[in-house]
């Protein structure tokens, strides 16, 4: 199921825009890109604008974030969103974006806030000058009962790539439209395979949408996704063999001994 269709530059607004985010190349090019396929992904390399661009559509559609109340919302991209229009087909029944730095916040918060709830209950309980202390432990015990139970494991005692991954099905909703900002950060390649599974499974079975900015090989090996490469003359449709972290991955793994050799040992 496809929500949003395209994202492009407003009518009268040119390529003469100053300022963040326009210095970035892709950027200030960008007429227009169109999200043809449930699964879009957007490749390129570090200070391509992938970043970039997944911020201002997570502006546009006024996305949950992993860290709202967390971290402060970047308001970086705010004179941008006038320049450009986002196309919708349909309302989804949520837009959701992640950032590993948001995740890694939300993941601190989350324990703080189970701490601070313990502290609070086990104060309540010393407190001879609260007469009904069930009471006034509710608030607090309904904070942690919520939090413990909102994911099959702790977050704070698992690694990046499980707390991710259990993060993720926890938030998977039918109908939902998700952004993720290179997850594959907190992910060996196994878990990112498994995530592209789960992605997978959300698009036939769920009708979401992703939008993806990624490195990840595996990730976009996603089948039927489009796929987009970033430069400076803006977002080029490009084919998986294509991509040139698919093609220097394949050459490392092909000639890894010979690339990695010590010229000593070559002599």
């Amino acid at each position: 199921m496809i929500y949003y269709s395209r994202l492009y530059r407003a009518a009268g607004e040119g390529a003469a825009c100053e300022g963040y985010p326009f210095h970035v190349p892709a950027i200030r090019a960008l007429g227009e890109v169109c999200f043809d396929r449930e699964i879009t992904l957007i490749c390129g390399n570090n200070g391509s604008g992938k970043s970039t661009l997944m911020e201002l559509l997570a502006q546009k559609m006024n996305a949950v974030r992993i860290g709202e109340g967390v971290l402060p919302r970047k308001n970086a991209l705010l004179d941008a969103q006038d320049v450009f229009t986002l196309a919708r087909r349909m309302h989804p029944s949520r837009c959701f974006y992640f950032s590993a730095e948001e995740f890694i916040a939300y993941i601190v918060w989350v324990e703080n806030t189970k701490q601070e709830a313990r502290r609070e209950m086990q104060r309540i309980d010393e407190d001879d000058s609260i007469a009904d202390k069930a009471y006034a432990k509710m608030p607090w015990a309904r904070t942690l009962y919520d939090l413990e139970e909102l994911y099959a494991g702790d977050l704070a005692r698992q690694s990046h790539g499980e707390g991710f991954l259990d993060f993720f099905r926890s938030r998977l909703k039918p109908g939902g439209v998700y952004l993720l900002d290179e997850p594959e950060g907190a992910l060996s390649y196994e878990n990112q395979y498994v995530l592209a599974l789960l992605i997978q499974d959300a698009v036939r079975h769920q009708k979401c949408q992703f939008i993806l900015a990624t490195h990840s090989p595996v990730l976009t090996a996603l089948p039927g996704a489009q796929v987009y490469r970033l430069s400076e003359n803006g977002f080029e449709e490009t084919a998986y063999a294509e991509l040139p972290d698919v093609q220097f991955l394949k050459l490392f793994l092909e000639r890894h001994q010979r690339m990695l050799a010590d010229e000593e040992d070559e002599d």
